[in-house]
This record gives structure tokens, C-alpha cells and sequence, in this order.
């Protein structure tokens, strides 16, 4: 795996994590 391969991944886990995050704190479902 490439580095580059890593950093895009790393980009769209945290992308995921701050729609999950911002969903949870506004308290919808």
C-alpha cells in the first residue's frame, strides 16, 4: 500500500467521524 493510499483513507475516516459526531450532538436520528 502507498503512502498516498493511507492519507486518503485517513481523509475519509475522519470525514465519516465528523458527519457522525455532528449528527449525535445535534441529537437527531
Amino acid at each position: 500500500m502507498e503512502w498516498y493510499d493511507w492519507i486518503a483513507y485517513v481523509f475519509i475516516a475522519a470525514g465519516v467521524y465528523l458527519i457522525i459526531v455532528k449528527r449525535i450532538q445535534k441529537g437527531g436520528r
